[in-house]
């Protein structure tokens, strides 16, 4: 191997124009031939290679430098041809045609195998189709959002419209509330007066219908002295029936206390303390489990708890009254139970005595047919509930639901 690499370039052969009898005619045909050959092969890989850097996004251009290799080559060979016509440098020839079949072997097995790859390449006709597929999806994708762009122009201006109509709306509905307002300041400014101003020639009445009855109870008959007592126990309702009115319209007009956390034990303590004559009177038995806290103004839940409690009582059947007060967590509520053991409510009345002035009994027993009607109104105030579940004869229980302090727990 080292003398065959020391004469690589020794010309100690017979040269190939001895072959053709250096006849002109033969040597040159052969020379031009080779020579064009040679040319068209080494200018071939440069317009490849230029290709390939033109069009970085071709997919198979390694393909392309293996082939210009190879190309390049193939070039080399037909160069030597004409080199061996008067230079015997055979190795080198076959040392040339060695690199040849080196870059040729490889490129063709490649080739083979990107055969079925260029095969699934588009065709130019299926490339015009799918061009022209694209161009009128572009075209009604254009068209689209030229739709759109005008359906948000033709939705912004319902929009302007629409937010001019809620302003307008929204500006009325202000001027309404602020006379509704106004009307409720009104109101509550009459009822007060009103409920204050008839107190006074009321309280003269039953004051002096007292007095009549105790100086000259002697001097009446039987039945003047029914007429008396019936004007004195009138005037109490009325000053019952005014006191409550007043409460009530307060409650409507949202005057008290705004909501806070509340004791609702200490104001169950407050409610038996300002009830404590009536059941020492009736030797009533008001019990209560541990109640939670609740969100609301204190007046509010005394009045719920003292106008249950004194249902409770108030209409009691013939044995002892019983009331018990309890409460359970349902969500962010508290659902508060009034129970007792009295005469009980008729199914058809259940939804009905929660009205202003509704009395179920007349006046058998005492009562303005406010209380219930309040309750039902501070309940709304919360957004809570009130109801009654009854069985004639055997009691009632009154729920409401008032909404929990933050970090109460059952």
């Amino acid at each position: 191997m080292s003398e065959f690499l020391r004469k690589l370039f020794d010309s100690d052969f017979m040269p190939h124009g001895h072959c053709y009898f250096w006849r002109p005619e033969i040597v040159w045909l052969h020379v031009t031939s080779d020579a064009l050959i040679a040319l068209a092969y080494f200018f071939i890989p440069f317009t490849l290679v230029h290709l390939v850097r033109k069009r970085p996004d071709l997919v198979f251009n390694w393909m392309f430098v293996l082939f210009s290799i190879f190309i390049l080559a193939c070039g080399a060979t037909h160069a030597m041809a004409i080199w061996t016509l008067w230079h015997a440098t055979y190795r080198l020839d076959g040392v040339v045609k060695l690199i040849t079949a080196v870059a040729s072997v490889p490129t063709a097995i490649l080739l083979i195998r990107l055969v079925p790859e260029v095969v699934k390449l588009p065709s130019p006709e299926q490339l015009r189709s799918a061009n022209l597929a694209l161009a009128a999806e572009i075209a009604e994708r254009k068209r689209a959002e030229e739709e759109v762009r005008k359906l948000n122009a033709q939705l912004e201006l319902r929009v302007q419209e629409r937010t001019l109509q809620l302003e307008s709306s929204n500006l009325k509905l202000q001027q309404l509330n602020d006379a509704l307002r106004r009307s409720n300041d009104d109101l509550n400014h009459f009822a007060y007066a009103a409920s204050h101003d008839l107190k006074e020639p009321l309280r003269t009445v039953a004051v002096y219908s007292e007095l009549l009855g105790k100086k000259y109870s002697g001097a009446l008959d039987e039945k003047g002295e029914g007429f008396l007592r019936y004007l004195v126990e009138a005037s109490h309702r009325m000053r019952d029936l005014l006191d409550n009115l007043l409460v009530y319209s307060r409650t409507v007009g949202g005057s008290e206390d705004p909501a806070r956390a509340v004791d609702s034990n200490e104001v169950a303590a407050k409610a038996l303390f300002s009830l404590q004559m009536l059941i020492h009177q009736t030797g009533a038995v008001v019990t209560h489990d541990d109640l939670p806290p609740v969100r609301a103004a204190e007046i509010h839940v005394l009045q719920l708890f003292q106008n249950l409690i004194e249902n409770g009582i108030k209409y009691r059947g013939a044995s002892v009254a019983e009331v018990h007060l309890s409460a359970r967590r349902d969500g962010d509520f508290w659902i508060f139970c009034v129970t007792d053991n009295g005469i009980g409510i008729e199914p058809e009345y259940l939804t009905k005595i929660f009205g202003l002035f509704k009395r179920l009994h007349g006046s058998r027993y005492s009562g303005t047919g406010i209380g219930l009607a309040l309750c039902s109104r501070i309940v709304d105030r919360y957004d809570g509930r009130i109801w009654v579940e009854s069985v004639p004869g055997r009691g009632s229980k009154f729920f409401f639901t008032l909404p929990a302090s933050n970090g109460a727990s059952a």
